[in-house]
């Protein structure tokens, strides 16, 4: 009898501390991406910021040292994005120069039709080695043609940036 007792009072507190958790409800919507054909063409994606603070990414160089992270809000015009998911895009630097930036843990997508338009987002700059193929693979993302995908031989090394969000204006 006493071990049913002891049985009992452990499966009500299980019970009970588990009624007191916080619901999740477990969809694919609510820990997939939203995909970047669904999405508005401006707005907030991923994590909601403001663009109070942005500084000109072009000031990303001096500050990034290689080997560190750097957390940042910045800002600059969309130059090109992933035409497969909307996972990366690239802004450009007032040498001409871009910055690509992907998004926190694979967690958001942007629109397709971002290039051109003006962007705020908020994560960590760092110094990154992008393989042969992986800038191919990039390449085939942003729909190039399979000659320039081919005439991609060399690793790039430079600042890139992950966003944990983004406004798009």
């Amino acid at each position: 009898m006493k071990t049913f007792s002891t049985l009992f009072i452990f499966l009500l507190l299980g019970f009970v501390l588990n009624a007191c958790q916080p619901a999740v409800e477990q969809t694919a919507a609510s820990t997939d991406p939203i995909p970047a054909d669904s999405l508005p063409s401006t707005g907030n994606f991923g994590l909601e910021i403001t663009s109070d603070g942005a500084m000109a990414i072009s000031l990303l160089d001096s500050l990034v040292v290689p080997g560190e992270e750097y957390f940042a809000k910045v800002e600059g015009e969309i130059v090109e994005v992933c035409q497969s998911k909307g996972c990366w895009m690239k802004i450009r630097k007032s040498d001409g120069t871009e910055v690509r930036v992907t998004f926190k843990d694979y967690g958001f997508f942007v629109p397709k039709d971002g290039a051109g338009k003006w962007a705020v987002f908020q994560g960590v700059a760092y110094y990154d080695t992008l393989s042969v193929e992986t800038l191919r693979h990039y390449a085939e993302d942003a729909g190039k043609t399979a000659a320039e995908i081919a005439a991609i031989t060399k690793p790039e090394y430079n600042v890139a940036f992950e966003a944990e969000g983004v406004i798009i204006k």
